[in-house]
């Protein structure tokens, strides 16, 4: 798990910073700085919240599997609540573009949870075959 853990939420995250780097000026330049902004406070939510999701993975992947299920399942919806109320408090202190902000958020949380079922279907296959490995011995 730990060559795993390290590398691919690295290059996830590495992938996901270099599309907001990308996007920043042609956003900037058709849309102006308060889309900017939108867009890239949207980015940085979905990018902590992946963030949090691949810390529950890690700490849960040694555990039980209904150990493993209840941090996976829970973790998901209390990081459902927590990111509902940080685009509550967003639209609220920061008055974002609603439009840029939401597409923004949607994107790059579809991309980080892509991101994040892949490390959990890698992670998975590196587990059976660490379990298939004691059985043969």
């Amino acid at each position: 798990m730990k060559n795993i853990a390290l590398r691919f939420p690295k290059y996830s995250f590495a992938i996901i910073a270099g599309i907001l780097i990308i996007s920043a000026y042609p956003v900037y330049s058709l849309g102006g700085l308060d889309i900017l902004v939108a867009v890239l406070v949207g980015g940085l939510i979905a990018v902590l919240n992946a963030a949090a999701g691949f810390l529950s993975i890690i700490y849960a992947f040694d555990k039980s599997n209904t150990t493993f299920i209840k941090v996976i399942v829970g973790g998901m919806g209390i990081r459902l609540m927590a990111l509902a109320a940080i685009v509550f408090i967003a639209f609220k202190v920061l008055a974002l573009n609603v439009v840029a902000f939401t597409i923004s958020l949607f994107f790059f949380y579809f991309l980080s949870a892509a991101a994040e079922i892949i490390f959990l279907n890698r992670a998975a296959a590196q587990r059976s075959n660490k379990s298939n490995e004691s059985v043969a011995l």
